[in-house]
């Protein structure tokens, strides 16, 4: 299994946290999980982290959970990323998950598209 994309999350969460000057357990306590959880999301080893982690710590972190997933992040004037990701790219993506991977994919879809809603 490829853990590319969690051993990304997981420097993001990282670097931000070491940027705020949060040690793993403060972040634990702003987040409300435990110190071995944002152990295990920095390493990597967190196979499918739930949406409601990952707002947890964008929320903590002062960041979008798109920035935590992607390396994106919404500005003013629209979206700016570490990578670009272009709709061929996304259809790509899309079209080599499992049909359960897709479903989630859609149901985090559509809460990116209610938080923007709200800004």
């Amino acid at each position: 299994m490829d853990r590319q994309p969690t051993t990304q999350l997981g420097q993001r969460v990282k670097a931000l946290r070491q940027k705020k000057r949060l040690r793993q357990e403060d972040l634990a306590k702003a987040t409300g999980l435990r110190q071995p959880v944002i152990s295990r999301i920095e390493l990597g080893h967190l196979q499918q982290p739930k949406m409601e982690m990952l707002k947890r710590l964008s929320e903590a972190l002062g960041v979008g959970a798109d920035y935590l997933i992607f390396g994106a992040y919404k500005t003013k004037g629209g979206s700016a990323s570490d990578a670009a990701i272009g709709e061929n790219e996304v259809q790509k993506l899309y079209d080599s998950l499992s049909e359960g991977s897709r479903q989630q994919l859609l149901v985090y879809a559509r809460f990116l598209k209610a938080q923007e809603k709200k800004h």
